[in-house]
């Protein structure tokens, strides 16, 4: 049987590769990450937008972006509970402390900078 058309698939693929994302700088995208703590997409999207050599024209669209987007995705994000996390304990002489920092993930929980806190 002879075939009129490609498979749909190889199709897709063809497409994909032809609009593919620019590369982005790794370095400058750890940068920005570690300046704002911001999610990795928000940091691509500011490094696609402005350039890995616009740090600080990235880093003040995304706390732009941040302060826009902010009170409407924190009250999306309240009702989520928080089931994971860890609880420390000092004491001195007579006086103990019990503290319980919460988080909604165990990735997070397990995380060196969490255990810091």
């Amino acid at each position: 049987m002879h075939r009129l058309f490609r498979p749909v698939a190889t199709f897709g693929r063809r497409l994909a590769t032809s609009s593919a994302a620019p590369k982005i700088d790794k370095e400058a995208l750890m940068e920005l990450r570690r300046r704002t703590r911001y999610s990795f997409i928000n940091c691509r999207k500011a490094l696609q937008e402005f350039g890995p050599n616009r740090l600080p024209e990235a880093e003040k669209w995304l706390h732009e972006l941040a302060r826009k987007e902010g009170w409407e995705k924190s009250t999306k994000l309240s009702h989520r509970s928080t089931k994971q996390g860890l609880v420390g304990v000092a004491t001195e002489k007579n006086v103990a402390v019990i503290v319980e920092v919460n988080c909604e993930t165990d990735f997070v929980a397990k995380a060196a900078d969490f255990k810091s806190l």
